[in-house]
């Protein structure tokens, strides 16, 4: 919302860009992104040689051993159940 100034005053430029500023991130936003930084990477397996191994956000996707491109996720452990008609 843009503030309105009362008639016959100066008005204030600089609260304005202020109010439209955009805004730090909330702490809801930063405490995921640390939860997410702080997580386990998933293991990958490589096509060639059935190597396991973990890749970190900045690194290629490749295999560190062959350096094939073709990688699988490991199964979760977790229970999963999908509901067919």
């Amino acid at each position: 919302m843009i503030p309105v100034a009362p008639p016959n005053s100066l008005l204030n430029f600089d609260s304005i860009l202020r109010d439209r500023a955009p805004r730090r991130l909330s702490t809801t936003t930063t405490l995921a992104r640390t939860r997410i930084a702080s997580s386990k990477y998933r293991p990958l397996i490589s096509t060639h040689t059935d190597a396991t191994f973990e890749l970190k956000r900045a690194d290629a996707i490749r295999c560190t051993e062959c350096g094939c491109r073709v990688l699988y996720k490991n199964r979760t452990n977790r229970m999963i159940e999908f509901e067919a008609r």
